[in-house]
């Protein structure tokens, strides 16, 4: 729950950290107990950028950042002549997104900055990966490691559910920290933890669970891996990736996707390939409202010499001379490109595109052998399969696997199609269709559908694809001549239990509750689980169930964070297996 609409002012890290911890210890209580008071103000944009709220005493609490982030005291005030040790603007901060992204040069394109994260590996002109040397870490550095530490310790100790304000700016003190000693990585999963903590405080709709637990999992699994003299420079991240000139590149659109992160950032997403089926992007991700999704879609692709819309774009592709690409594909949109838009492609059941061309379930093997650590938006599959109908919210799909795909959505930004497309396909019982979804690791086929095509009754704009969340698809679109849903749930019926479910719960109650969950009860109830499943022959998550729940508390973290990743292994293996790979 952000700010009100039409507000888009940022706030760094550190001045909300400073701000909390300087706060009088009642005001703090009186926060965590009603984090979402300032909502109710009246909140209204300046002309000149930044924001005027009006409180419901009267007081009128100025935001005036010069260039849309607040990051100093002197960009807020207070007429109640308090600030900074006051509550109207606490209240007002703890609402504002949190400055996350990198800021680029006043010249340098928007395709070419990237947000915190780590590069990829190099290689060798032979595919061989070349171990990078090792960085010395400072005692700066050192420190804002030990600040991240301390926030893991607290979390799983008192809970996100009990967690308030003092914990969350405890995680934005050490986003701050590693930000400003060159630990880019570090600082946003840091920031990713703030952002869901903030989530659950304002009981958030798009909370969820697993998000959490993802990234409270990162965050630690990060502090280990940095706890040392020397880093891994893969750990320690780099803020802006590497942009080569590879020169000409013959690309093929493939689709767009709606981007709608919890944040403040919209936009979407095209994705590429060229003839050897190596996968490019362009995106147009900035701040803004809902509707700017759709802006971006109209608009928003510029490389080089070329501006054209992204909807054009994902249905033809683009030919480009002195192209500039990152090693995962991102392309560059620098002034010496030359590019050109090439014809419409679409995509058809008797000719489809050639990433439709190898077995789905070697696809997944292929995307499990990538570095945990490596992006997963790129984690892409395409297929052909045959419609089967709806299972509650999703749509399960043959694609000769020895169980239904089972095709979902992601919600994001408010007004988009997502919910009736997945309508539309379920209505479509028997119909042969090409699919482009990104893989969701379960032990079961499940994929985030991003794109559907090759049905003869699509639009003739659309290039034979609907690109799911922004193309508003019909029953009629893909020829089907049911008026419902075919409710096939019970195709889904004989799915497999989750072998490590016993673990991944305790991951989701501990990061909820907190050691207050670990009663005796609870325990030795652990501890019955963590015996069947050495029994199942799954030994090291029985071993990391047993130390979650029994061993020493000042371990707790590092376990936390190497359960959550024999998880994310376990779960590549199964799905691999569920994709008949």
């Amino acid at each position: 729950m952000p700010a009100p609409s039409g507000i888009r002012v940022a706030i760094a890290p550190g001045l909300l950290a400073d701000l909390t911890a300087a706060a009088p210890a009642r005001w703090i209580k009186k926060l965590d107990a009603a984090p979402e008071t300032a909502l109710a103000w009246t909140w209204a944009p300046l002309a000149e950028g930044g924001a005027t709220i009006v409180t419901d005493s009267g007081e009128t609490v100025r935001l005036s950042p010069p260039a849309g982030t607040v990051a100093d005291l002197a960009h807020l005030a207070c007429t109640c002549l308090m600030t900074p040790r006051c509550l109207h603007v606490l209240s007002v901060a703890v609402l504002l997104e949190v400055a996350a992204e990198a800021t680029a040069p006043p010249d340098a394109p928007a395709a070419q900055i990237d947000a915190p994260g780590s590069g990829p590996p190099e290689a060798s002109a032979g595919g061989d990966r070349i171990e990078p040397a090792r960085v010395p870490l400072s005692p700066a550095q050192r420190a804002a490691v030990a600040l991240a530490r301390r926030a893991g310790a607290r979390l799983l100790s008192e809970g996100a559910q009990s967690a308030g304000a003092l914990a969350r700016g405890e995680w934005l003190r050490a986003a701050h920290a590693a930000g400003a000693e060159g630990l880019p990585r570090l600082r946003g999963a840091c920031l990713r933890v703030a952002a869901q903590l903030q989530a659950v405080s304002l009981r958030a709709a798009a909370f969820r669970q697993d998000k959490l637990v993802d990234a409270a999992a990162a965050a630690l699994m990060l502090v280990h891996l940095l706890d040392a003299d020397t880093a891994d420079p893969v750990h320690v991240g780099v803020a802006r990736r590497v942009y080569r000139t590879v020169g000409h590149l013959d690309l093929t659109g493939l689709f767009t996707e709606p981007v709608a992160p919890e944040g403040g950032a919209r936009g979407v997403r095209t994705w590429l390939r060229d003839p050897a089926g190596r996968l490019y992007r362009v995106a147009d991700v900035r701040p803004g409202e809902d509707a700017r999704v759709r802006e971006a879609y109209d608009h928003g692709v510029e490389i080089g010499d070329v501006s054209a819309s992204h909807r054009l774009v994902a249905r033809a592709g683009l030919m480009l001379q002195d192209a500039s690409t990152t090693e995962d594909g991102r392309l560059g949109a620098g002034k010496g490109v030359r590019a050109v838009v090439g014809a419409r492609r679409p995509w058809r059941l008797d000719a489809p595109d050639a990433v439709f061309g190898t077995p789905p379930g070697r696809q997944v093997a292929a995307l499990s052998g990538r570095a945990p650590d490596a992006d997963p938006d790129g984690e892409l599959v395409f297929f052909q399969a045959t419609v089967l109908g709806a299972a509650g919210d999703r749509v399960l799909l043959d694609a000769g696997l020895p169980a239904p795909v089972s095709a979902r959505t992601r919600t994001g930004a408010a007004g988009l199609p997502q919910t009736e497309t997945l309508r539309a396909l379920a209505t479509a019982a028997g119909a042969t269709v090409l699919c482009a979804g990104r893989v969701i690791w379960r032990p079961r086929p499940e994929i985030e559908l991003l794109a559907v095509g090759g049905a003869p009754g699509m639009p003739d704009a659309w290039a034979g694809r609907c690109h799911v969340g922004l193309d508003r698809l019909q029953p009629g679109h893909l020829g089907a001549t049911r008026t419902s849903p075919l409710d096939a749930a019970h195709l889904d019926a004989d799915a497999p239990p989750d072998p490590f479910e016993p673990l991944r719960a305790r991951l989701g109650r501990l990061v909820m509750g907190g050691r207050g969950v670990l009663t005796p009860t609870a325990v030795s109830h652990a501890l019955a689980a963590a015996d069947a499943l050495e029994a199942t022959l799954a030994p090291a998550a029985g071993a990391a169930l047993r130390a979650l729940c029994a061993g020493p508390p000042t371990e707790r973290p590092r376990v936390f964070a190497a359960a959550h990743r024999l998880l994310a292994a376990a779960d590549r293996a199964l799905t691999v297996s569920a994709w008949g790979a």
